[in-house]
């Protein structure tokens, strides 16, 4: 079954989702068992102010683009 549109709004807020991860290196701030985490390690970076390269605005990148407008 061809369904272009089916996931598209599903696909960009994960697309943003992960950008977020990203940023505040959530991936690599597992915690180990018996292990403290090292906060300071983890801080990550604020996205305020910073800018969005979409590279292909077709349909999913378009919902990209307005979702990371607000």
């Amino acid at each position: 079954m061809n369904t272009p549109h089916g996931n598209s709004i599903t696909t960009a807020e994960h697309a943003i989702a992960m950008m977020f991860a990203l940023a505040r290196q959530i991936p690599a701030a597992t915690i180990h068992a018996g292990r403290e985490m090292e906060k300071s390690r983890f801080m990550g970076v604020e996205l305020t102010g910073k800018t969005l390269g979409i590279v292909g605005c077709g349909n999913i990148g378009s919902i990209v683009a307005e979702r990371a407008t607000a």
